[in-house]
């Protein structure tokens, strides 16, 4: 399966990590794991790897997801950094923060994985 996961309890964090072919759903499908994870607390920073996965986008499947996070209220306490790889994936991920703000989620894309770790780990949602 492209898309993995571990959490860091210690650290209040979330990797997940998309490599290879996968899909929108498919990462849907493994933040709904995530946050029926024990190990999960509502509040952990999430940190998603997009740079090597090789789905194909469209504005739709961008919308599809944001309705699929918006099921999941435990995640709604958490920051989400997505770290993309190609400017089309940047595009994508800019589109998913801003339908994702107005269902009360915080999201930020970066291209940077450590200024991505910063941001997550930087404290409260919609700060």
């Amino acid at each position: 399966m492209p898309h993995t996961y571990s959490i860091c309890v210690e650290k209040r964090l979330v990797r997940v990590e998309c490599k290879g072919p996968g899909s929108l759903a498919e990462g849907a499908g493994v933040l709904a794991t995530v946050a029926e994870d024990p190990l999960f607390v509502p509040g952990f920073g999430l940190l998603v790897d997009v740079r090597e996965c090789k789905a194909a986008l469209s504005p739709q499947d961008v919308r599809a997801f944001v309705d699929l996070l918006k099921a999941l209220q435990k995640l709604r306490k958490s920051r989400m950094a997505i770290v993309t790889g190609t400017a089309l994936y940047f595009g994508f991920g800019r589109m998913m923060a801003a339908l994702s703000e107005t269902a009360g989620i915080t999201m930020k894309v970066f291209r940077d994985m450590d200024e991505a770790l910063v941001w997550v780990m930087a404290g409260e949602p919609g700060k």
